[in-house]
């Protein structure tokens, strides 16, 4: 289930804080100017998935080439399992307190993991 954000006071908040913490990151760590972004959404993960495996890449379609990386913000702490998976580099999944912004590139595997218990809220984009 994913909750797009339509309150501009609330979009207008995230977007400052996107630009004077997230994106310089980015422009040190990978030479990359962000000057767009998708929708924000808030994506809920619940319960088992019954063995599938769900993992992909965010850049694969011709509507989606123009990503370059994803930022997944931890809004909840109070469940279990539900850490993002790099497979092609290791089975380790991670996982953040709340706030934390985790930032990859659009090309990698991912997975996000099956949330055991509880639910897993994230704050989610694509930026370009």
């Amino acid at each position: 289930m994913n909750l797009f954000i339509r309150d501009q006071n609330t979009m207008s908040f995230i977007a400052e804080r996107l630009a004077t913490r997230v994106n310089p990151i980015i422009k040190k760590a990978f030479a990359f100017d962000v000057t767009q972004r998708e929708e924000l959404h808030i994506a809920r993960y619940e319960g088992a998935r019954e063995g599938m495996h769900i993992g992909h890449r965010d850049n694969i379609t011709p509507s989606t080439a123009n990503r370059r990386f994803a930022i997944s913000v931890s809004l909840s702490d109070d469940y279990e399992g539900g850490e993002i998976c790099f497979k092609e580099f290791s089975s380790r999944g991670y996982r953040g307190p709340i706030g934390t912004a985790t930032i990859f590139s659009s090309s990698v595997l991912h997975e996000v993991m099956e949330t055991t218990k509880g639910i897993r809220y994230v704050l989610i984009s694509h930026l370009y």
